[in-house]
């Protein structure tokens, strides 16, 4: 459970660097993490599913892709004994395409929700 401590504390500094107010008047709000495996009980030597779900707090969005001067959301697993991340393989929840209505700049973006799921 400690590398779920540390995956928290890690997911949610990453994201709370790279969540962007969609209006200057909205500061207020906290990203959620939400930090889970599957299966939920993982036996030595056994693998698994890291599943990371955060919430976006509203009038916010998490940078899915970079496109110019934006920069997207990223992540690094932390060293833990005993636990090989497969980075590689991790799927990460579909992003919308967002069109900014005032200047019809093209982003892609998470809104609400999303996931990102890391075979252990």
């Amino acid at each position: 459970m400690r590398i779920l401590g540390l995956w928290m504390a890690l997911t949610a500094a990453v994201l709370a660097a790279t969540a962007a107010p969609a209006r200057s008047d909205d500061t207020e709000g906290k990203l959620g993490i939400k930090v889970r495996t599957e299966p939920a009980t993982l036996e030595p030597g056994g693998t698994g599913t890291l599943v990371i779900e955060a919430t976006i707090p509203h009038d916010f969005h998490v940078y899915a892709t970079d496109k110019g001067d934006q920069i997207p959301m990223t992540w690094k697993p932390i060293a833990a004994a005993g636990v090989t991340y497969r980075v590689k393989q991790a799927k990460l929840s579909a992003y919308e395409e967002y069109t900014e209505p005032v200047y019809g700049d093209k982003m892609d973006i998470w809104h609400d929700t999303f996931t990102v799921r890391v075979p252990i």
